[in-house]
């Protein structure tokens, strides 16, 4: 099958779209549960038909290669790459990304992922009086309890071990 340069460009340039979208919405966590999967995916598929892209425009595409721009824009790319790595200090370490899930999530499923009975709850943090609603959190629960949730879920998990 002769790859069409009116199929590969127009299927391209909707994967990127995807893509870039998919990226902006994670950039921003919006639909975080639901992005992840379309971007890797559609990446892989952005990936795959660049090279066909690549491969059908090859003779204009090598073209650029002796100018200036393109030294210049591969220079540019390059150095920014490297910066974002070793710079980047915008993300979490995965702890912190950890625990702010557990302290966020329903505090059924945070007693399950810590391996602990809801009704030991009350036990653990020394607060027989507690009421655990089914939407309530480690966060909400600390506020309740005029304590960090960092605090709360360390003495959780100390009592409990």
């Amino acid at each position: 099958m002769k790859l069409k340069r009116g199929f590969v460009t127009p299927v391209l340039t909707l994967i990127f779209l995807v893509v870039a979208l998919s990226g902006l919405l994670m950039f921003f966590h919006l639909l975080d549960g639901y992005t992840t999967a379309i971007h890797e995916i559609m990446g892989l598929a952005f990936v795959l038909f660049s090279i066909l892209h690549l491969f059908i425009n090859w003779r204009s595409t090598k073209s650029y290669f002796p100018k200036k721009i393109f030294l210049i824009s591969t220079a540019v790319v390059l150095v920014l790459s490297v910066f974002l790595v070793v710079v980047d200090t915008t993300h979490k370490e995965h702890n912190e990304m950890l625990i702010e899930q557990i302290v966020t999530a329903p505090i059924a499923e945070t007693c399950v992922v810590l391996g602990i009975d809801i009704s030991q709850l009350k036990g653990l943090i020394g607060a027989d009086d507690l009421v655990v609603g089914e939407k309530e959190t480690i966060a909400s629960l600390a506020r309740r309890n005029n304590l960090s949730p960092e605090k709360l879920l360390a003495l959780i998990v100390e009592n409990h071990h």
